[in-house]
């Protein structure tokens, strides 16, 4: 592991990473955002090196760390104990395109920013009034009362990711960075390793009613399409069209069937979409709809 300080923030190289691309990277993407003093980059050159960035963690994170990277959160950051962590696990789309790389780093720029706002606080509130408050108290004839929390807490957490990335998907589009969020996503599913292997929505769906592990995979899916079809879903420009494109080819059969699933997300998305705490609460409160009525 090497590392260098990159105006006043400590960047550090995990593998073979091309470090003269994450230093032009960082400089491009704190021209746009205010990047927080004392920031730690750590540039990882591939999953298997993970590992050696999460032994520098905080103790008492890395738990949490880990449980956010099984639910593809590949580069993520986080705050603890007044560090500020971001980590960026690099894929070949990526280092190809340099504004992937920078609108990636405006993504995790953007998750601290809008933590040191307040709107985690918000999430994480609604998080416990209108979805994990709910879950406490279900009963259902076919699964057990642990089954069930323990599956509903798991949603909670893809929830929760899911509206922590819409809302920085959305910042960075309203500040007009489009052009960098498309880069960004574009690599990432264009990326054979990140691409998940083809799953049939439908027979999942048909499934859960019998096996609530299944309903946890049909929630991952559609969360990691929904992050980015969201925000972008009403936009005709060519870069959000080629986008579509690139995630139609990850996902061949499911993109239709991911938008007829997140119907009543995407009319609130459209319709109510603020960085309020009454946002926050009627998007869990649609998400535990929605789980419930796959269960019944």
């Amino acid at each position: 592991m090497y590392g260098a300080v990159v105006d006043s923030m400590k960047v550090y190289f995990v593998g073979k990473v091309d470090r003269q691309l994450v230093k032009r990277a960082i400089a491009v993407a704190s021209q746009l955002i205010k990047v927080p003093a004392g920031l730690e980059i750590y540039a990882v050159e591939s999953p298997r090196k993970f590992h050696l960035v999460l032994r520098r963690l905080p103790y008492a994170t890395q738990s949490l760390v880990k449980q956010a990277f099984s639910l593809n959160k590949i580069s993520f950051s986080t705050q603890v104990r007044g560090r500020k962590i971001i980590v960026l696990v690099l894929n070949r789309a990526m280092l190809q395109n340099p504004d992937a790389l920078v609108g990636l780093l405006l993504h995790e720029l953007t998750h601290i920013k809008q933590q040191n706002e307040g709107l985690t606080d918000y999430i994480n509130q609604a998080f416990q009034k209108a979805f994990l408050s709910k879950v406490a108290h279900m009963h259902h004839p076919r699964f057990s009362a642990d089954a069930l929390v323990k599956t509903f807490v798991e949603l909670g957490l893809i929830s929760t990711l899911l509206l922590k990335d819409l809302y920085a998907t959305t910042a960075l589009i309203e500040s007009g960075y489009e052009r960098y969020v498309v880069a960004h996503y574009k690599s990432r599913f264009s990326d054979n390793k990140l691409c998940q292997a083809p799953i049939n929505l439908r027979l999942l769906h048909r499934l859960v009613r019998r096996d609530l592990d299944l309903l946890v995979s049909a929630a991952r899916v559609e969360a990691y399409v929904a992050a980015v079809f969201l925000p972008l879903c009403g936009m005709k420009t060519k870069q959000a069209k080629e986008l579509r494109k690139f995630i139609e080819m990850c996902y061949p059969t499911q993109v239709k069937d991911c938008e007829q699933n997140c119907r009543p997300l995407m009319r609130l998305y459209a319709k109510e979409f603020s960085y309020s705490q009454a946002f926050c609460n009627n998007f869990f409160k649609v998400m535990l709809e929605r789980f419930i009525k796959e269960i019944k």
